[in-house]
């Protein structure tokens, strides 16, 4: 069955909410814990639910859209958010600087993806140059989120 932007917008959504949660968690973790990655964190839980909305509008918008997406691309998605629900269930992040590592890999990750989503649009219609031109400001805000965790671990040295 061919898979079009349809399929992979819910997914998208599923994962930016997932991330809204696990930076919430961020933000009310007891303990004396920097103030400002609590501050950055529901920044980052208010940015991540902006995404969920964009990529609502943008199910929306391309509804009944024919911009396809290779199957392979669709199923990779799909493992990614399987992952990232698993690994957002697990106890096993004994300290802050862990769960930072944990967040910013899969906002890495998550960029990854856009990108292969990005790099899978063929088309040279006027639907898939803006879709284009949405998904790279989505990858930048990915990126910009990974910075600014990054800014709260421990340095190295």
């Amino acid at each position: 069955m061919t898979k079009t932007v349809e399929h992979i917008l819910p997914m998208l959504i599923q994962i930016e909410e997932n991330f809204s949660r696990l930076y919430h968690n961020v933000a009310t973790i007891d303990g004396q814990y920097n103030t400002q990655l609590k501050t950055a964190a529901m920044v980052l839980v208010r940015q991540e639910k902006e995404h969920a909305d964009y990529y609502r509008g943008l199910l929306d918008q391309f509804k009944g859209s024919d911009i396809t997406i290779d199957e392979g691309l669709y199923y990779n998605i799909k493992s990614v958010l399987s992952e990232f629900k698993k690994g957002i269930q697990r106890k096993n992040h004994d300290s802050i600087e862990s769960l930072l590592r944990y967040a910013i890999g899969f906002e890495n990750r998550n960029g990854d993806v856009l990108r292969a989503i990005r790099n899978n649009i063929k088309g040279q219609d006027e639907a898939s140059i803006q879709l284009i031109s949405l998904i790279d400001n989505l990858i930048k805000a990915e990126a910009a989120h990974s910075k600014t965790l990054e800014l709260f671990l421990p340095k190295q040295g």
